[in-house]
């Protein structure tokens, strides 16, 4: 949320008093007209309150996140990267939360999503088809226009924050036309010629087309691959005793 109603906004500076967040006596009202008049932190709209920036709100939110455990940190941003999906590319939080505590982030954040990844493709007997699948579901055509629909947002954001920590791909590498123009250009002629306005992958398998879509989308294959080995290596230098996360965390 980025808008808070004034109970709302009490609430949460009730909460930080109770958890002794803020280690002084203070009376809530006069706090929140702190927060408006003197350091013009927050900003009052009709009967709405927001903060004056929302860079704001995402950095004070990243430097909750690092006070929580590894435990709390791991559950609460899986469910948050479940549940804000591709939205997260329109905020700075994680971001932030990766410059306040690098080595964390990767073993709460990224580490458990793609060791999860790789169970399940394991167990899907290492299948391409069902990976790409995983990722995507359909192609959505009108006009000129294509949009190819993400299926998992979770692992579709993963595997790209994974790959853009380990520099195999830029940050504001967003894009998810692949990178063979002239093989999707062919699949998307298929998809024009014989679908109606949109077709899944699935179908385009059953249809006989499957190398094509592997084809197009061989770059998730890579960027699983790369993730996959980029863990790997953190967990040999850890196993190796080369530098432990714990020790990691006691440099920051």
């Amino acid at each position: 949320d980025y808008e808070f109603s004034e109970d709302k906004v009490l609430e949460y500076i009730g909460f930080t008093k109770k958890r002794n967040i803020v280690k002084t006596d203070f009376d809530s009202s006069d706090f929140l007209k702190d927060l408006i008049k003197s350091v013009c932190m927050l900003v009052r709209e009709g009967l709405e309150y927001r903060f004056s920036h929302r860079s704001f709100q995402e950095y004070f939110a990243a430097l909750y996140t690092t006070q929580l455990d590894d435990s709390q940190q791991e559950q609460f941003l899986k469910s948050w990267l479940k549940t804000n999906g591709v939205s997260i590319s329109s905020s700075n939080y994680l971001d932030m939360l990766y410059e306040l505590q690098p080595k964390r982030f990767v073993k709460n954040v990224i580490a458990p999503g793609i060791r999860e990844l790789k169970e399940l493709f394991l167990n899907n007997n290492e299948s391409k088809f069902w990976l790409i699948n995983l990722i995507y579901s359909r192609i959505i055509h009108f006009e000129s226009r294509h949009i190819i629909v993400i299926n998992n947002d979770y692992y579709y954001n993963i595997l790209k924050i994974a790959c853009i920590i380990g520099g195999q791909i830029k940050k504001d590498d967003d894009k998810k036309t692949p990178n063979n123009r002239e093989t999707y250009a062919k699949l998307i002629k298929i998809v024009e010629e014989n679908y109606d306005s949109e077709t899944t992958l699935e179908q385009l398998e059953n249809d006989g087309h499957m190398k094509l879509v592997l084809d197009c989308f061989g770059y998730i294959i890579e960027q699983y691959k790369f993730a996959v080995k980029y863990i790997e290596n953190l967990d040999k230098d850890v196993l190796e005793g080369k530098d432990s996360f714990s020790s990691m965390l006691d440099e920051l």
